[in-house]
């Protein structure tokens, strides 16, 4: 007679999954001050991993990037400062208007009232009487012509608004993304 059948052999033990690696070290940790605080191993490191702590890496006084999506509460209101004017992030929100001026535009003569022509004919050009009184005529706010090459430092926040709203002088660009 034939010999009994065996069992075929179980399959292969897989090989174990290779080792989690962690971060030798975290880049974002101290580096709002890497150059005094890190340690030169720390700073090795985060240059070849992270691009951070470089030599010749200019030291800024704050990381925008870090701590972003927490600003509001997490950030010192230096840093805030700092990084709203130079980065363009964690501005707080602009104030609300009193007015919207193109509100309701179409019949402003008889639909606005007096505090409502009198501001948006000041800072928009909008809603102004033709006749004298009240905001005068119906020229221009604002020259946006006159100081228009020192218009940064010059200019008050109004005529700026208006001047890039409606003549597209005195805007600010956002600046592009640079990255490290």
């Amino acid at each position: 007679p034939p010999p009994p059948p065996t069992a075929p052999p179980p399959p292969p033990t897989p090989p174990p999954p290779p080792p989690t690696t962690r971060p030798l070290f975290d880049c974002g940790i101290g580096y709002e001050a890497w150059s005094t605080v890190w340690t030169d191993a720390k700073k090795t490191w985060c240059c070849a991993h992270a691009r951070r702590g470089c030599p010749g890496q200019v030291q800024l006084p704050y990381d925008c990037s870090l701590g972003l999506k927490n600003w509001r509460a997490g950030w010192s209101e230096p840093k805030k400062r700092w990084c709203c004017e130079r980065q363009h992030v964690g501005c707080p929100d602009p104030p609300s208007l009193p007015y919207d001026c193109m509100a309701g535009f179409a019949n402003w003569a008889a639909g606005w009232s007096v505090g409502k022509k009198s501001w948006c004919c000041q800072h928009e050009g909008k809603g102004c009487p033709a006749s004298t009184g009240g905001c005068g005529t119906t020229s221009k706010p604002y020259d946006c012509a006159a100081g228009l090459a020192h218009w940064q430092a010059g200019w008050s926040g109004s005529k700026k608004a208006w001047c890039c709203q409606h003549e597209g002088k005195g805007c600010v660009a956002t600046p592009c993304p640079t990255s490290r």
